[in-house]
């Protein structure tokens, strides 16, 4: 799941150090649909993605964190001198997002709704890194999970505010297969994320001395 990246660098840290001859592969670009498709198909050994209600007794998960979303604009911007904004705010702005075609737009989308709107992206992209790229220039805003933060930083002139009503988070976790015997590798780093704190972890963000 693209939208996950920090929450995969807080467990690969540690799995790397506990088994040193391992060699760890990371694949950003999987839609949630693909990874537990791989995953039953043995293609992989985990993956993060959102834990939905449906999620099948074919898998066993972990919870790592909740997702909860910030409106990143420029700092000119009226808003931006407030430490809240609403979703049906966030609407009428020139938004950056993600396509629709990604699990994370599909659930802005959903939350949008239970605001009693729909937002009218001025541009859309399947790629993280070039969303942040668009809204760097100041000439975007966007609806992104705080934990990107923690990777990426808000850009300079920027503002991040925590969006409500809803103020809504969606939790993240790790998922195996559920099978006899299960891999070694999904074993391990079950373990890890069992016993590392990603949430905490990714409450820091970059440049600011309150986190």
């Amino acid at each position: 799941m693209p939208t996950a990246s920090g929450a995969v660098a807080q467990l690969t840290g540690p799995f790397c150090a506990a088994h040193p001859p391992v060699t760890v592969e990371v694949i950003a670009d999987l839609q949630s649909v693909d990874i537990l498709r791989q995953l039953q198909n043995f293609e992989l050994d985990a993956g993060i993605t959102y834990l939905r209600e449906d999620l099948s007794a074919h898998f066993h998960t972990v919870p790592l964190y909740q997702e909860r979303y910030v409106l990143l604009l420029t700092a000119a911007d009226g808003l931006a001198r407030r430490t809240t904004a609403t979703w049906a705010e966030a609407s009428r702005l020139s938004l950056c997002l993600l396509t629709p075609a990604m699990q994370g737009r599909r659930v802005l989308d959903e939350l949008f709704a239970r605001a009693g709107t729909q937002p009218s992206p001025r541009l859309e992209t399947d790629s993280v890194a070039a969303l942040f790229a668009h809204v760097r220039t100041g000439r975007w805003a966007s609806v992104v999970p705080h934990a990107w933060l923690h990777v990426f930083g808000v850009p300079p002139g920027m503002r991040a505010a925590p969006l409500v009503e809803p103020a809504a988070a969606v939790p993240v976790g790790l998922v195996v297969a559920a099978r006899e015997p299960d891999s070694v590798m999904a074993r391990a780093l079950t373990d890890i994320a069992r016993t590392t704190d990603v949430a905490a972890a990714l409450e820091r963000v970059p440049g600011d001395p309150g986190r």
